[in-house]
């Protein structure tokens, strides 16, 4: 888990909160992602992208005083809602005058907080953001030396695509994109940012134009090379 996409109004009364998110991200050694200096109020094709590259999501859904029949801020729910069409891990914190029920999503799991004294929602956020640390796990990176891939890279980079899914006792996740693809003096390095554990396999696709390969990599076992250096 590298990045979390904060959901959130941009008004003063909620900054203090904003930020203990923040920091509770950060203490987890993840990096807080957020929509501001971006408008805020429309998903655009940046916050989109921001919300696509992140891990998970938590929507901070604060109490909005006005007459528009929105509970609350409607960009928050919006990011909530295309956070989940990716499949990603989302959890709303959500201010116990805000009519959740009333919102497109109520039978999503939130947690209810008042605004007044927010420290208990917040403990159970640190459970939620220890779960999906644990069910993240770390990034893997492979060192591709195949001859035919460098070139496919080099040669069709618009095209070149990477795509992997981790599974344990025959159970795989849905497919997930990595572009984090670099040449270095070895071969071609992809790294795969999120792989859960180490008893966990991996399917790694990539395509070029018409061209595919497939592969299957397991954390169990590191594959080395050994050269005869005596007789």
């Amino acid at each position: 888990m590298d990045r979390v996409f904060i959901a959130h109004s941009f008004s003063d009364a909620d900054r203090p909160l904003v930020q203990r998110l923040g920091d509770i991200v950060h203490a987890f050694g993840a990096t807080p992602v957020t929509g501001r200096r971006l408008g805020g109020a429309v998903l655009t094709q940046e916050i989109k992208s921001r919300i696509s590259d992140a891990d998970v999501l938590i929507a901070l859904c604060t109490y909005r005083e006005d007459k528009s029949g929105w509970p609350t801020h409607p960009w928050v729910l919006t990011e909530f809602g295309f956070a989940l069409e990716l499949n990603r891990p989302c959890i709303a914190l959500v201010d116990s005058r805000v009519a959740w029920d009333k919102t497109p999503y109520p039978d999503r799991e939130y947690i209810p907080f008042d605004a007044g004294a927010p420290y208990l929602a917040l403990l159970d956020m640190v459970e939620h953001l220890g779960v999906w640390r644990a069910d993240a796990g770390a990034p893997i990176q492979l060192l591709i030396d195949d001859e035919e891939i460098i070139r496919a890279f080099l040669t069709n980079r618009r095209s070149f695509q990477v795509r992997y899914r981790c599974g344990r006792e025959a159970r795989f996740s849905q497919f997930r994109d990595t572009d984090r693809v670099m040449l270095d003096a070895g071969g071609l390095v992809i790294t795969l940012p999120t792989v859960p554990s180490r008893d966990h396999h991996v399917e790694v696709e990539i395509s070029a134009d018409r061209a595919q390969w497939i592969c299957a990599v397991s954390r169990q076992y590191i594959s080395v090379k050994f050269e005869r250096v005596n007789s």
